[in-house]
């Protein structure tokens, strides 16, 4: 039923659940995995150049280690899986990417709370499961 299986990695507990979940149904599907994090700017008004591009250093730094974990969970498994860091506005990204690679499935972690972060999230999902080329599967 899926053969491209699209993970959103952002490096949080719940993005590592959907990463998981997302190796255990691309071993029985036989399908393989894309794991996407996105590193979203600062707004140029919350700090200088050079604080912005520390900032996302550190991020892409934290991603690249927890896609690791995620990649070698696969290779555990011999699942096909690959991973990549783009910056952009979280949806946009995860949208275009999903199209341009063909993915048939975007799998994502639901985060729970009150934070701005949350929301954010939640955003996201909500604008994902509206305007996706595919089936959106949000795990939590």
């Amino acid at each position: 039923m899926f053969r491209r299986i699209l993970v959103c990695c952002d490096g949080s507990q719940h993005g590592r659940c959907a990463g998981e979940f997302a190796v255990n149904l691309a071993r029985e599907q036989n399908a393989e995995i894309e794991l996407l994090s996105v590193v979203e700017p600062l707004p140029a008004y919350m700090a200088s150049p050079d604080v912005i591009e520390e900032e996302c250093a550190f991020d892409t730094e934290c991603l690249v280690k927890k896609q690791q974990q995620i990649l070698a969970l696969a290779a555990d498994y011999g699942i096909k899986a690959e991973a990549k860091i783009l910056r952009g506005k979280a949806t946009q990204v995860i949208l275009d990417t999903a199209r341009h690679d063909g993915a048939d499935l975007i799998v994502l972690g639901r985060h729970t709370g009150h934070s701005m972060w949350v929301h954010t999230s939640q955003h996201t999902a909500s604008h994902l499961l509206d305007e996706a080329p595919c089936s959106v599967m949000v795990v939590g």
